[in-house]
């Protein structure tokens, strides 16, 4: 594989021909194997030489160390990193519909909500910023409250530095009552996020038993906050769903680039696993989305310095060529010739130059996209291992 050459820097193979002065100097740089002329200042040409730059072509190109996705899933949940300990803002949206009062294994789906929320906020990073919403918990679950219930979806606690007890107090206040705006509740987070380069940075955590019953469509508003400028992340957290609100909530978790999991009655320790699961999808999301992002820039970089330092250097070169042509005319006889000639050089140095940087353009990106499938194939590996275990759990 290419990268192998990234362990070395720069390595200039000299290849001079016996009696050739006009051969030029095969080198590889980023695994590109071409002529590259150098300051052919041995070149039996005064005007040629006079026109030719200080700086070496060479110094336009450099090695690129494309940086390789560390990808480990944990071992087991007791053993689990702080969940979303890359993400830097997180939205937590609890559901307050009064399907939310039901039983659930000994107490209401809403207490049931409570304390995996909870459980969920003791495990995020004290560095991260977290809100939390509300939605559903204000009119009733009757046809004369399903207005105040479906405009009622509320920021509790806008984003910002974690305060466990806070939040622990607001999501104790939140009692079953109404219908469930679920796309206004995750619109309503994304309006509290910030453009983001990297998916994984943001996310809203729904915590939810149904479906949309306020005519919205979440499945397209989790798609555009997902696609659009901020790259948000929506999860879901399903409570002893029925079958058509398991699959609109699935939709609406895909759509979002997110993970839906569901704790039914006989499996409320779900919850733990969804910690452990999660912990390793978006540890995972989050290296792949960081060296995918670091690889780029590095490639754009090195591109950009190649094209810019040779677009300079051959204009540099040719004005310095045009000057001497100015003061010294008209030209004649050896002079003209030994001009004509310096062209010519000129011209076969920047062709040479210019086809380089092509090959040096071509491999750059071949590698950036053979590591960039490689961390794909990773990241995928990962989200496809905890998808079995949380189906084996």
């Amino acid at each position: 594989m290419k990268l192998l050459s990234y362990l070395f820097l720069i390595n200039f193979l000299f290849l001079f021909a016996c009696n050739a002065p006009t051969s030029d100097p095969t080198v590889e740089i980023n695994g590109v194997t071409a002529e590259l002329p150098d300051d052919q200042k041995d070149i039996d040409n005064k005007i040629f030489r006079m026109a030719v730059s200080d700086k070496s072509p060479r110094a336009c190109f450099k090695d690129v160390d494309f940086a390789e996705a560390d990808m480990d899933m944990t071992d087991a949940p007791e053993d689990s990193e702080t969940i979303a300990a890359g993400s830097y803002r997180i939205m937590i949206a609890v559901d307050g519909s009064g399907s939310m009062g039901a039983q659930f294994g000994g107490k209401t789906k809403a207490e049931a909500a409570r304390e995996a929320t909870l459980a969920f906020l003791s495990e995020v990073n004290d560095a991260t910023e977290v809100g939390l919403i509300a939605f559903g918990h204000k009119g009733s679950n009757e046809p004369a409250g399903k207005s105040a219930s479906c405009d009622g979806t509320e920021i509790i606690r806008p984003v910002g530095k974690i305060n466990r007890d806070a939040l622990k107090t607001d999501i104790n206040r939140i009692k079953p009552t109404g219908y469930t705006p679920l796309a206004a509740a995750i619109q309503t987070a994304a309006d509290q996020m910030q453009p983001s380069e990297n998916e994984g940075d943001q996310m809203i955590w729904v915590v939810s038993d149904g479906k949309e019953t306020c005519g919205g469509d979440p499945v397209k508003t989790a798609r555009e906050v997902n696609q659009g400028s901020l790259k948000l992340v929506v999860n879901i957290v399903g409570f002893d769903l029925q079958a058509d609100d398991r699959e609109q909530l699935k939709a609406v978790a895909a759509a979002g680039g997110g993970e839906f999991m569901e704790v039914t009655e006989d499996k409320v320790s779900a919850v733990e696993r969804l910690r452990w699961s999660n912990a390793n999808r978006f540890a995972a999301l989050r290296e792949s989305n960081k060296t995918i992002f670091d690889n780029l820039r590095k490639s754009n970089d090195a591109v950009f310095t190649a094209i810019d330092c040779t677009v300079h250097l051959v204009r540099e070169e040719r004005e310095s060529l045009q000057t001497y042509f100015r003061k010294n005319s008209p030209l004649q006889g050896a002079d003209k010739e030994e001009y004509d000639e310096a062209r010519r050089l000129l011209r076969a140095r920047h062709d040479k130059i210019r086809d380089f940087r092509t090959k040096y353009k071509k491999d750059i990106r071949d590698d950036r996209k053979e590591i960039h499938e490689e961390t794909q194939q990773k990241k995928d590996e990962i989200f496809e291992e905890t998808e079995r275990e949380d189906e084996q759990n």
